[in-house]
């Protein structure tokens, strides 16, 4: 039963570092669509962009302490979690403010 918890533990893992490295790569690719829809300029855009590197930034090593003393299965659960809910907030909002948010938070659960 052990055995199964790791592997299942290791999958959580690769699956939810696999959508943040997908995450950081998606802005580059629907830059011109997203900044088309929304009406965005390119400051705008790219501060949006920026703010989940930042999250990233000054979340990585308090993210890691965190997983040193918590159950790295549970945590990432929670954080897949999380971040799935925030992506369908992110995909339904219109302000550019509130999507600053969001993508900060999603940079920070993504640590």
């Amino acid at each position: 039963m052990k055995q199964k918890s790791l592997w299942l533990g290791c999958l959580i893992a690769s699956l939810f570092y696999t959508y943040v490295s997908i995450e950081m790569t998606i802005f580059d690719t629907l830059a011109s669509s997203i900044m088309e829809a929304f009406h965005f300029n390119a400051i705008e855009y790219s501060q949006i962009s920026s703010l989940f590197l930042l999250g990233m930034l000054i979340f990585l090593i308090p993210a890691g302490m965190l997983l040193d003393k918590l159950p790295i299965k549970n945590t990432l659960l929670i954080c897949v979690i999380c971040s799935s809910l925030l992506v369908g907030v992110f995909a339904v909002t219109h302000s550019v403010i509130f999507l600053k948010f969001i993508n900060f938070f999603l940079g920070l659960l993504g640590a």
